[in-house]
């Protein structure tokens, strides 16, 4: 461990035993390992999460309560998507005075959100099973993790009608349908090219 300290007059309730276990897991190579490999992947984030360790369920309540006191930007507010809009909050900055700011490398991904719920509201765009405008943004959800709900929520669980069979069966249908329009198009080009005289098909496969 980087700090030592002793928890257990702060903290009565925990066991001194299982404080001692603890003390050594993290204090052997192979959890040392697995920190800094950690260390390094979050210094790789461009948009890492200001959550503390309440994480998007703690934050909800105060966010709430700012949202409805006009303490965003307006760009925000445009966002309808809970998901969506948790994901950008949780990332939000504040400066001297306590006010939310929008880093830099944010922006970006918060012009397109914008965008996107613009062109949901006007019905240009449906989303499906499992999507919405954070994965139009930023892509489809790993299986076991859900951005802007918690890493330990499942895709299953925090994007209700989402079903992973479900849409691999729309995904294989709509490419059934796609080869069938193909082999429809190429019937009717061969179709056409049959009733073609006959000296025009010769001088078509001489080309060939």
């Amino acid at each position: 461990m980087d700090k030592e300290r002793n928890p257990l007059p702060i903290f009565p309730y925990l066991d001194p035993g299982t404080w001692e276990k603890f003390k050594a897991e993290r204090s052997s190579k192979e959890f040392k390992v697995i920190s800094d490999k950690a260390r390094a992947n979050a210094k790789l984030q461009k948009n890492p999460a200001r959550l503390g360790p309440h994480g998007y369920r703690g934050k909800r309540a105060q966010w709430e309560k700012d949202i409805a006191s006009g303490g965003f930007e307006s760009e925000l507010y445009k966002i309808k998507s809970q998901r969506s809009r948790d994901y950008v909050m949780g990332r939000l900055s504040k400066d001297e005075s306590g006010s939310y700011k929008t880093p830099p490398n944010m922006q970006p991904i918060l012009t397109e959100l914008v965008d996107v719920e613009a062109q949901i509201s006007q019905g240009d765009w449906v989303p499906g099973p499992g999507e919405d405008s954070l994965t139009a943004v930023l892509g489809q959800e790993h299986p076991g993790r859900t951005r802007g709900v918690g890493h330990t929520v499942a895709v299953r669980k925090a994007m209700l009608g989402f079903d992973q069979n479900k849409k691999k069966m729309q995904d294989k249908e709509a490419m059934d349908e796609m080869r069938a329009k193909m082999e429809n198009m190429t019937n009717q080009m061969e179709d056409g090219r049959h009733d073609k005289p006959d000296y025009i098909v010769k001088d078509y496969d001489s080309r060939v």
